[in-house]
């Protein structure tokens, strides 16, 4: 399935949010922009919040196609103050795992990947986010800790 988008500018945005809870066995979003001659000033900004790295703003320039973890990564789209348009769609898992393992093995091997940064940098930061990864109520952890943005 593809998903047309178009929006018309006047300062429309979509606030923070998940694509997928992981119940719909969506797995990766891939948006192709078809924006041509966009300028800074246009606004319509995918933001992209990999915690605990620094959030990504990729500009929505024709051709410009973004791929992002729909259970994982924390996105807005910024307000556009011109038309702007993209293709969508999402890639499956094949087959679908229930949303109860699929979220069990993400937490899992997020675990991992944090408890091996954390015992080479064993700080209050890193063992704070091991518990962040590995917590069923992520989601809203990561809305509060980006409330200002």
């Amino acid at each position: 399935m593809v998903k047309i988008q178009y929006n018309a500018g006047q300062g429309a945005c979509f606030p923070m949010h998940f694509d997928s809870y992981g119940d719909d066995g969506k797995c990766v979003a891939a948006v192709l922009y078809l924006n041509e001659d966009w300028k800074e000033h246009d606004g319509g900004e995918i933001v992209l919040y990999p915690f605990p790295r620094p959030r990504v703003v990729l500009q929505p320039c024709f051709g410009h196609l973004v791929l992002f973890l729909l259970q994982q990564m924390l996105h807005r789209v910024m307000p556009a103050f011109k038309q702007r348009y993209a293709l969508t769609t999402w890639i499956y898992h094949s087959p679908k795992p229930s949303a109860k393992a699929e979220s069990v093995a993400f937490y899992q091997s997020m675990a991992n990947v944090v408890d091996t940064v954390s015992r080479e940098d064993n700080t209050p930061f890193w063992s704070m986010s091991a518990r962040i990864f590995q917590s069923p109520f992520r989601r809203h952890l990561l809305k509060l800790v980006y409330e200002k943005e």
